[in-house]
């Protein structure tokens, strides 16, 4: 939980021969290093290895493991943005965690799940979600911190939103949770607050061990300075580790704050991107038409900007001419383009 990725990944390498040997007498112990080697991999910034774990462990486990995997899944959809699947998933978990849970896990899961359900609007949390609850551990506290962030979030308190993340980190760091204190605090950039939370982020990268903390506190850094050609530049690397709802809402604010052409273009390539993958903003109450490409139409304008005729991408597509052309013209007004040159600049392709 401090991300410190070098320990972690010896103490790993010590572990598993040691849970392989003692399995009858320690069961559970296989499960426990799978979830620190999914953390590791978490703190990396590699979501694809930690998700891919996540899925092969909930398939191939035991059952009274499937809570488990179930809930790191959850956290993963919450921090890419998909809110509806991450909301389906912690309710999976909490109701498998409350039959088995050998990893003390079903109270923050409780709390992933509350959190899930004010972002969807799905649950009746009028009062604070942290009111009626008593906890010492700051993994449950520092998720219900941030159930009760989002729902000022919504209210419009982004201010009071952002300091309740605030303290919530602060205390996770002075716990030693580097990661998840990390993780709270990242939440504050997608209201435009990361002034609020740069110096946190950046003591929960202090240790110099995880690669996801540094990103944060990098991103934190350049949004508070208002560098929005260093927020998009940082955007891939942001969707790599997962936090894809963090990168769409920064292009999106470097779609309409910046001044520069270029960077621009790159912004609403980076939204068109997510947004193709299926990521929202839930604080966000209109949507604009700037990078809001539908998945077929990222498909015909990925196509054209490698200098495929319409005819030629209307038979790879199974479509016809002019749906083509009237996805291609659609994605030309959302993406500011003009033509397919000027498309393939923007897309990074040659053309060739």
């Amino acid at each position: 939980m401090s991300g410190d990725v070098t320990a972690a990944a010896a103490a790993l390498t010590e572990g598993y021969p040691l849970a392989e040997a003692y399995h009858v007498d320690l069961p559970h112990a296989r499960g426990l290093f799978d979830l620190s080697q999914f953390l590791v991999h978490v703190a990396s910034g590699d979501i694809q290895a930690a998700t891919h774990l996540a899925e092969e462990r909930l398939v191939d486990s035991e059952a009274e493991a499937a809570g488990l995997w179930t809930y790191t899944l959850a956290l993963v959809e919450l921090h890419a943005g998909r809110g509806d699947r991450a909301l389906e998933l912690a309710r999976r978990a909490v109701q498998l965690l409350e039959w088995r849970d050998f990893t003390g896990l079903v109270e923050v899961a409780r709390a992933l799940q509350t959190t899930c359900e004010v972002i969807a609007d799905a649950g009746d949390h009028a009062s604070d979600p942290c009111e009626h609850v008593v906890s010492t551990d700051v993994k449950v506290t520092m998720q219900l911190s941030e159930a009760a962030a989002w729902a000022l979030a919504r209210k419009g308190l982004v201010e009071e939103a952002s300091h309740r993340l605030r303290v919530a980190a602060e205390e996770g760091v002075r716990q030693g949770h580097h990661l998840l204190a990390a993780l709270t605090a990242s939440v504050a950039m997608r209201w435009g607050r990361a002034r609020d939370v740069a110096d946190v982020l950046a003591a929960a990268a202090a240790p110099g061990t995880s690669v996801l903390c540094e990103l944060l506190a990098q991103t934190a850094s350049a949004s508070a300075r208002g560098d929005l050609g260093r927020c998009v530049a940082l955007a891939p690397r942001l969707r790599h580790a997962g936090m894809v709802a963090l990168a769409l809402r920064l292009a999106e604010d470097a779609t309409t704050r910046t001044s520069v052409p270029a960077i621009r273009a790159r912004a609403r390539v980076v939204v068109a991107e997510l947004k193709a993958a299926g990521t929202t903003d839930p604080v966000r109450t209109a949507e604009t038409d700037d990078g809001n490409l539908t998945a077929r139409e990222w498909q015909v304008a990925r196509a054209a900007a490698d200098r495929l005729r319409s005819r030629e991408i209307a038979d790879a597509l199974g479509l016809s001419v002019r749906t083509v052309d009237n996805h291609l013209a659609s994605a030309y007004r959302k993406l500011g383009v003009s033509g397919r040159d000027e498309l393939a600049r923007m897309l990074g392709t040659t053309g060739d």
